[in-house]
């Protein structure tokens, strides 16, 4: 009698069998009682499992057909492999992560956010490297106050002689008064004052 023919009357069968894991591909030991549970979950395409089993990629536009599993003990088989693959973020940029995370893409999660460094221009132009992940926030409308400077004329020019001030680009707008930090001698145009 085959062990799976008697589970429903004999206690269940621990011993550890080795598998091919539906989720990556590689070798797991899974106690022989769940074999059966853990072949019958197929969360990718025969296409995107095969790129994950030959090349160890997961492409960020794989979409599962099944979320993660329901049984606690073909969860934790699964999770268990100690290999890694390479997994493409939504952003674009990969990372190396151990099996257990395809889990999380299952449920559509693409690891933490990413920190690859990226160099690009602020919406003011400056050209600044950021995390990629900010620049996700930026392109969706977070302000990122850009911390060059910038130089604006001084609203007192012809006065005082100061031809540009620097100042931080993100305060910089047509609607500052920008005054240089020269004291100049205002005299009354009535002549009867005199300020410094």
């Amino acid at each position: 009698i085959t062990c799976e023919k008697t589970s429903r009357i004999l206690a269940k069968c621990v011993e550890s069998v080795k598998m091919r894991s539906p989720l990556c591909g590689h070798e797991i030991s899974v106690p022989c009682h769940l074999r059966a549970r853990t072949e019958a979950y197929s969360p990718w395409s025969a296409e995107e499992f095969a790129t994950v089993r030959d090349r160890e990629f997961l492409a960020k536009d794989a979409k599962p057909r099944v979320t993660a599993p329901s049984d606690a003990g073909v969860l934790k088989c699964l999770g268990d492999c100690d290999k890694e693959v390479t997994m493409e973020k939504s952003c674009g940029h990969t990372v190396r992560v151990k099996c257990g995370a395809l889990l999380g893409a299952l449920g559509g999660a693409r690891g933490a956010k990413c920190s690859e460094k990226v160099e690009r221009a602020l919406p003011c132009g400056h050209i600044r490297e950021l995390e990629c992940s900010k620049w996700q926030q930026i392109d969706q409308g977070l302000v990122f106050p850009c911390k060059a400077k910038k130089r604006v004329p001084c609203w007192n020019a012809a006065r005082c002689g100061s031809e540009a001030i620097s100042i931080p680009c993100s305060t910089a707008d047509d609607k500052v008064t920008v005054c240089c930090d020269r004291r100049l001698k205002w005299v009354c145009p009535v002549g009867a004052h005199t300020f410094q």
